[in-house]
Parts: C-alpha cells; sequence; structure tokens
C-alpha cells in the first residue's frame, strides 16, 4: 500500500487522463468493493478524484476525494487520509486556489512519513512559488533538505527541484548544495533530464552573476543533455534562455536563430499543452513571451537592412504573430477545427488587393510597434507607449 499512496503523491508533478482509464477504475471500485479490499478501494477512489481535476472536471474530483477521505478516516489510516488531503491539494491548485491547496497539504504531511513527506513538501513549495510567499518557500525548502539528507532517496529530481525552489529565493548556497547531490545522484542512473535541469539551474546562476560566456557553455550542455533525453517539454524554456544569453552578449543573430528554435519547438509542445493545461499557466504564458521576445529582436534588426531583407524579417513578424494567435484560440475553443480551417484558407497577404491593408499590432515591454501591409509592401511604425501602458489604457477604457 505505501508504494501506492507514494505513486498518489507523485501525481502533483502532473496530472493526465487517458481516455481507457475512467473505465478501468470504475470496474475496479466495484471489485474491491465486493471482495471488501477497503484499503484498495480507497486508493482507487482518490485515483478517480486525480482522474477528473486531470479532465478539470473538479466537482467530480472533490465528491471521489471526500469520499476517499470519509472511508480512509473509518478505517482509521493516517497513510491513507494523507493521500486523500494531497489530492484534495490538488484539485485547489488546479483551480489556482493555493491557499486552500497548503492548508490540505499541510493536513497530509501531519500524517505521513518522512519518505512521503519529501513530496507533500514540494507541493507545498509548488503552491508557495506560485503565490509568491517566499517566507513559507524558504521554511519548507529548509523541512525538505533536511529530509533529503536524513532519508538519502535515489531520485535525483527530488534533489533538483528543491534546488530550483531555494534558489527562487536567491539562496544560491542551498541551491548548490541540493544541486550537487542532484548531480551526483543524476551520474549514476545517467538520469540525462536531471543532468539538464542541474546545468540550466547552474546557468541561470551564472547569467544572473553576468557571467554569459561560462551560462552559454553550461546551457548548451544542458540543451544537449535535454536532447539525449527527449525532454521536448524542456527544450523549448532552454533555447529561450540561450537567446537571452547571447543577447546579453550581442550576438543578436544568434539569438534570432535561439529563439526560431524555440519557437518550434514550442509548436510541438502545444498539443500536450493545450490537453493538459489551462490557458493562463506558467507555460502559456511563457510561450507568448518567446513570441514577443523574438519580436522585438526581429524589429530591431530590421534597421540598416537592405529592402529585401526588411520586407522578408516584417513578413515573418506578422506570420510570428498570426501563429501566436491561433494557438491563443485553439487553447481558448479546446478545437483543432481552428487550424484545420487556417490550413484551407490562404494567406492573408495573398487576398489583399490594393485598397486593402492589414495591420498588425505588437505591444512590447519597451514599444508598442505596427505593421501595416499594404499594395504588397510592409511598414514598421513604432510608439513610445510600452505594454504596461497600453494595458493600463484598456482597463480603464473598459471600466468607464
Amino acid at each position: 500500500m505505501k508504494l501506492l499512496v507514494f505513486t498518489l503523491l507523485l501525481l502533483t508533478f502532473g496530472l493526465f487522463a487517458d481516455a481507457n482509464e475512467l473505465e478501468l477504475l470504475h470496474q475496479k471500485l466495484e471489485e474491491t468493493k465486493a471482495d471488501k479490499n477497503y484499503e484498495t478501494h480507497i486508493l482507487t477512489l482518490v485515483k478517480m478524484s486525480d482522474y477528473f481535476t486531470a479532465e478539470k472536471e473538479y466537482g467530480k474530483a472533490e465528491e471521489y476525494a471526500q469520499k476517499a477521505l470519509k472511508a480512509a478516516s473509518l478505517l482509521s489510516s493516517d497513510a491513507l487520509k494523507s493521500a486523500c488531503f494531497n489530492s484534495l491539494g490538488h484539485i485547489n491548485v488546479a483551480q489556482g486556489f493555493y491557499s486552500d491547496a497548503i492548508g490540505y497539504y499541510n493536513s497530509a504531511q501531519s500524517l505521513s512519513d518522512s519518505s512521503s513527506s519529501i513530496y507533500i513538501l514540494l507541493n507545498i513549495c509548488n503552491c508557495a512559488s506560485k503565490k509568491g510567499d517566499f517566507l513559507l518557500l524558504k521554511e519548507s525548502v529548509i523541512k525538505l533538505k533536511e529530509l533529503l539528507i536524513e532519508t538519502s532517496p535515489n531520485d535525483a529530481f527530488l534533489y533538483i527541484r528543491t534546488a530550483e525552489y531555494a534558489n527562487g529565493y536567491d539562496d544560491w548556497g542551498t541551491a548548490k548544495q541540493l544541486h550537487d547531490f542532484a548531480v551526483n545522484k543524476a551520474m549514476k542512473t545517467k538520469n540525462y533530464q536531471v543532468l539538464s535541469r542541474c546545468d540550466s539551474l547552474k546557468s541561470e546562476h551564472l547569467f544572473t552573476a553576468g557571467k554569459y560566456k561560462e551560462a552559454e557553455q553550461l546551457l548548451r550542455r544542458s540543451i544537449f543533455f535535454a536532447s539525449k533525453a527527449e525532454y521536448t517539454l524542456e527544450l523549448y524554456s532552454l533555447y529561450r534562455q540561450l537567446g537571452k544569453i547571447q543577447v546579453a552578449q550581442e550576438k543578436n543573430d544568434a539569438a534570432v536563430a535561439s529563439y526560431r528554435i524555440s519557437v518550434e519547438l514550442a509548436d510541438k509542445v502545444r498539443p500536450y499543452l493545450n490537453a493538459n493545461e489551462s490557458f493562463e499557466t506558467d507555460s502559456f504564458i511563457e510561450i507568448s513571451e518567446i513570441y514577443y521576445e523574438l519580436a522585438e529582436l526581429l524589429i530591431s534588426q530590421h534597421k540598416g537592412k537592405s529592402i529585401n531583407e526588411s520586407q522578408n524579417s516584417l513578413k515573418e513578424l506578422c506570420l510570428l504573430m498570426e501563429s501566436l494567435k491561433i494557438s491563443e484560440l485553439k487553447n481558448y475553443f479546446q478545437d483543432d477545427c481552428i487550424i484545420e480551417m487556417r490550413n484551407r484558407d490562404q494567406a492573408l497577404e495573398e487576398v489583399a488587393d490594393q485598397k486593402t491593408a492589414l495591420i498588425y499590432t505588437v505591444a512590447m515591454n519597451h514599444q508598442l510597434a505596427v505593421i501595416v501591409y499594404h499594395d504588397k509592401t510592409y511598414q514598421l511604425f513604432s510608439t513610445d507607449i510600452n505594454f504596461s501602458q497600453l494595458r493600463n489604457k484598456v482597463v480603464m477604457s473598459q471600466v468607464l
């Protein structure tokens, strides 16, 4: 049973719904009820809850979690009650109710053993990080570090994840110690995914310290390890970071190439994100930022180019913005029909006549760029209005 409870605790790192899983879970509930196998029956109820959380059916998810908790209380099983509270925490995290989630996770931790507490504390760290509660984050990381040293689990991921949280409140000393533990564990098992995250974390620290050359070298090794592990979900973010480091070194052509790869890889993970994440998750926000950062680079390169190069650069910029908006619409409506329709349509510039002008706006941190396509020619205009100012004006107009 302990192994099963561990499996349920690990679900915090990604809840996934399988179309065949629901039928199998229903069968398992009937079998365990008939056999009076109460422990497995409760764990199956918890799995049902996690299934519906992944499906964003939070009412059903809570119903099954509460049923499981009631049954676990009758058995007086701390381990089972801990798994139930943990599942209730997941439901609240999925809806962005981080304070409520922390309450459930604290209840789960109070009933768990040392090994289980590691996973639950990571859940609390996740909530504290998203809330910006750095005091709670620091307290949780200290507890995690003590537990990791005490129990010495072989899973290198636990060390690097804790190190990343420590770095989140600028405690590089703790982060570095946990980073080194993670490297040692990962090297023994050839866990390239963790090795990639270790190099990425250290590269980020070096970048913050202004050591751009060393940061780039480490990040390239991180990309190598991620590629070796086929860690596509992380690669697009790594190439974005590489682009940032190259911009800091004024290697703008190389940065554009890195950002282009990042956008291409982000396109590949969109189907996963559409199926498993909501519209306002960190991943979707990050992908939008990647597009706008590449847009800003393309605009900066527009100056000083030949007419043909300039036109190609502006055309790429417009296509980039179209691609981003289609991605956002697809995720919002959760419908592939948008993509199918777009694939059958002609590009806008192919159907625009001499009386038609296409206008693209690109709101960036430092300026608002407007690209006008008319009579087969692209023109770029810019103002000093930045994204924050534009957003404030839109909000005020909605209020009025």
